[in-house]
């Protein structure tokens, strides 16, 4: 699968059509409710026949929203997990914010049959393009109290060439900032409440289309590592983002200042 960026932005290939993952950590929605699937995930993300892996990220919520992203920022929806230990249904892939997939691209859905444990997830994903397969393990290296720290979080969107994105949080999680995509964003970050290192994320991004003009649900972590290398493995507070609207999605890492 090929993505293009949007208009007025470079020209760039980097999906292929088939997909592999594998993961741990996730939800099914069969038999079983005895897998411990909630939390951060991270593993690969490998396409069909290819000799090569990229990194995945997988941010879940029990019998709600799971998602995962790679690090070229393609965003992907799946199936409600619910603690089976298999699950099934379909994958959706989003391209990366400020890109699209080019027209000639196979489908960006899949349907995925995976198994979950509470050290490990896989899932075979298939569509006309062929099978892939995803896999992920805990992720959750963060040994402090996860809450919603204010002040400025600088970031980069996640992206073959990473755009940049500022926020300003106060102490009651309201955001408001603005991106070099000329998107001005305003919206809420609230922890989990069982106190858990996962955050659920409403952004409202206004604009000017079709890269703004967005309402973003999704989740986000709080981590202490520069997990991508755009703050030079800085020692601080990280926060990492995932979020959907309609057709849209974007993954970001932010750091607090």
């Amino acid at each position: 699968m090929d993505v293009r960026p949007a208009p007025c932005l470079h020209l760039l290939g980097i999906l292929a059509s088939g997909l592999l993952v594998s993961a741990c950590g996730g939800e099914g929605d069969t038999t079983s409710t005895e897998v411990s699937v909630e939390g951060n995930w991270s593993g690969t993300v490998a396409p069909a026949g290819a000799t090569y892996s990229r990194a995945a990220f997988a941010l879940i919520e029990r019998n709600a929203t799971a998602l995962f992203y790679d690090e070229y920022g393609i965003v992907y929806r799946m199936p409600r997990l619910d603690g089976a230990y298999t699950f099934g249904g379909t994958v959706r892939a989003y391209a990366p914010i400020g890109y699209r997939f080019s027209s000639d691209a196979p489908d960006a859905t899949y349907d995925i049959e995976g198994s979950a444990a509470d050290s490990q997830i896989t899932g075979a994903l298939h569509n006309d393009s062929g099978t892939g397969q995803l896999t992920l393990g805990p992720f959750d290296t963060f040994k402090k109290t996860a809450s919603v720290t204010d002040g400025q979080w600088m970031g980069y969107y996640i992206t073959p060439t990473p755009y940049f994105v500022g926020l300003v949080v106060d102490a009651q999680g309201a955001v408001s900032g603005d991106d070099v995509l000329g998107c001005h964003l305003s919206g809420h970050i609230r922890q989990h409440s069982g106190g858990e290192n996962l955050f659920d994320v409403t952004i409202a991004s206004t604009g000017p289309r079709p890269v703004c003009g967005t309402e973003f649900k999704g989740m986000a972590h709080e981590t202490d590592y520069d997990t991508f290398g755009y703050f030079k493995q800085e020692p601080g507070t990280y926060y990492y983002m995932v979020v959907i609207g309609g057709s849209s999605a974007f993954a970001a890492e932010f750091k607090v200042q």
